[in-house]
């Protein structure tokens, strides 16, 4: 039996599980014909990149299996394991929380995950969300998911 990578389990499952969230939570929020860009367009191209990415990264590992070059330990694994499943509530926290909320809690809890102290995970928090807002909805006029029930209320309220 050939081992297996670390970048080949990463990239099965990252790719496994944008695949879920595409098919099951986005997938089905298509409205009209599709070809107009709705709130839940931005995250479909995030998680059809994603897709496409984490394919590359599994051939990458299958390959340094073929050529010998292993990294097995679980713990080369953990931190990218993490983001990437902190990447994933973030893409299933835009369709419930919308995009304001979810990003602004995603931008916190990176740096968190990352290492950073409190304080610079806010202010990066704050600044990240606020410019995204200001360039994609002020500036851009862009459409972005706005969440569900009170979430939603919330997110028109901001936006």
């Amino acid at each position: 039996m050939r081992p297996l990578s670390a970048d080949l389990v990463l990239g099965l499952v990252l790719g496994a599980a944008a695949t879920i969230l595409l098919l099951v939570v986005y997938w089905p929020a298509l409205t009209g014909s599709g070809t107009e860009l709705s709130g839940f367009g931005w995250p479909r191209v995030i998680l059809f990149s994603l897709i496409v990415l984490s394919l590359l990264l599994a051939v990458l590992g299958w390959l340094n299996v073929a050529e010998g070059q292993l990294n097995t330990s679980h713990q080369s694994l953990r931190m990218p394991a993490l983001v990437a499943l902190i990447g994933s509530a973030f893409l299933l926290g835009l369709y419930y929380l919308g995009f304001v909320l979810a990003t602004f809690i995603f931008a916190v809890v990176l740096p968190r995950v990352l290492g950073r102290p409190w304080r610079e995970a806010m202010i990066f928090s704050f600044g990240l969300t606020g410019t995204v807002w200001l360039f994609l909805i002020k500036l851009l006029n862009a459409p972005l998911p706005k969440g569900t029930g009170l979430f939603h209320s919330l997110s028109v309220w901001l936006i």
